[in-house]
């Protein structure tokens, strides 16, 4: 304890660690149907909502970390500089993925993008090199980069250089790619779909009596 507290790369790599534990987070959504304006609209709305609070617990961490940055090059341990590298190679790479994704979102959200092949009906946010997202985020690419490229040259064969290869190895970009999925529920109204909900939510509460009232009675315990 009174390590950390002297180095504020090491105690600021502590309390992000002990972040990380916090709560569950929720995978970015990557696909999104597009079989009308207004449904895309709706999906990417939802789909903002993790994304935000997800980028909000990218930036507490990043923020934690830096603050300890001043003291990095007083680790003399190789261990510590590793881990306190690979963490903020990791957090700014996931930083730069999310405003990528973001600014797309609102982009499309904005101005649905029109298909050009017969069919489609979908888009996927799959992971590209073309950063898009402004000057100031591809300065934080440079940085992520720099981070995970120091723990592969410096530290070969240890798993914090496995981790920061694999990493590095993802871009930090993103690209819309149209594809087509099968929507049986395209054509329905919304009313529609929510009387489809109501009859699905009854057939499995009918189900679950069903079988409630189909299993053995609990032999009653001996005294």
């Amino acid at each position: 304890m009174t390590d950390l507290t002297k180095n504020k790369a090491k105690g600021a790599l502590v309390t992000a660690a002990t972040k990380t534990k916090a709560e569950n987070i929720v995978l970015p959504k990557l696909l999104f149907p597009h079989y009308n304006d207004n449904v895309l609209r709706e999906e990417i709305t939802e789909a903002q909502k993790p994304a935000a609070a997800l980028d909000y617990r990218l930036t507490e961490m990043a923020t934690v970390l830096s603050q300890g940055e001043k003291d990095r090059e007083k680790i003399t341990e190789p261990r510590w500089r590793a881990a306190y590298d690979l963490a903020m190679g990791r957090v700014l790479a996931m930083r730069v993925r999310m405003f990528g994704y973001n600014k797309l979102l609102a982009e499309m959200k904005g101005l649905p993008k029109q298909f050009t092949k017969k069919g489609s009906n979908e888009w996927k946010l799959v992971p590209s090199k073309n950063i898009t997202a402004g000057a100031d985020v591809k300065k934080l690419e440079a940085q992520a980069s720099k981070y995970l490229k120091r723990v592969i040259d410096e530290h070969p064969g240890t798993p914090w250089a496995t981790l920061a290869e694999k990493e590095y190895s993802q871009p930090m970009g993103w690209d819309w790619v149209e594809s087509t999925g099968n929507y049986p529920d395209a054509n329905l109204t919304a009313q529609e779909k929510k009387n489809k909900q109501i009859l699905l939510a009854n057939d499995e509460a009918k189900k679950k009596a069903a079988a409630k009232a189909a299993a053995p009675p609990r032999p009653v315990p001996k005294l």
